[in-house]
C-alpha cells in the first residue's frame, strides 16, 4: 500500500496518537490520496513500503484491528495494477484485496486498534548486527479484519 507519513517511522508517536491520515502536509507519495489510511494485507509489503517512505530508519509494522465495512478500495494501487501491470480492474474492495493486496479507511485510526507486529532496526543498528524483532500476538484481542500497516 502506499505508505502513509504517520504510520510506519518509530520516531512518530503512533502507539499514542493511533494513525493520522495521509494529509498534503504528509505524503511521502504524489498518488496518496488525501484523508485515508493505507493498509497491507501482508506484513512484509508494509515494511518494503515503510523503507522506502523511510530509508535507512527503523520502522514497526502494526497490525490493525477493523471491520470490513470500514475498508473502502485503494484505488492509488489499483491504478498502479492498471497501469503497471496491464490488469482490468476496477475501483471495488474485492480488487483492491485480490490485486492490489491491502485496502484503506477513511480518516485515522486510534491508537487502541493497534498492535505491534514486527519492529525493524534502522540500516545503521542492521550494520552493528541487530535484527528485526517479532512482537507475540496478544489474546483476546477484539475480532475484526487483520491489517498490516
Amino acid at each position: 500500500m502506499g505508505a502513509d507519513v504517520s504510520r510506519t517511522d518509530t520516531a512518530l508517536p503512533v502507539a499514542r496518537e493511533g494513525l493520522k491520515p495521509t494529509g498534503e502536509a504528509r505524503r511521502n507519495s504524489l498518488q496518496s490520496r488525501t484523508g485515508y489510511v493505507s493498509f497491507s494485507i501482508y506484513p512484509g509489503h508494509a515494511e518494503v513500503f515503510a523503507r522506502l517512505a523511510f530509508p535507512r530508519r527503523a520502522v514497526t509494522i502494526y497490525g490493525v484491528d477493523l471491520r470490513v465495512g470500514e475498508l473502502v478500495a485503494d484505488r492509488d494501487q489499483l491504478r498502479n495494477q492498471r497501469a503497471w501491470a496491464r490488469r482490468d480492474v476496477k475501483d471495488t474492495l474485492a480488487h483492491s484485496l485480490a490485486f492490489g493486496h491491502g485496502a484503506q479507511v477513511k480518516g485515522g485510526v486510534a491508537a487502541e486498534r493497534l498492535f505491534v507486529v514486527r519492529q525493524s532496526p534502522s540500516a545503521e543498528q542492521m550494520s552493528a548486527g541487530a535484527r528485526p524483532s517479532v512482537a507475540p500476538t496478544t489474546a483476546g484481542r477484539a475480532a475484526g479484519t487483520r491489517l498490516w500497516s
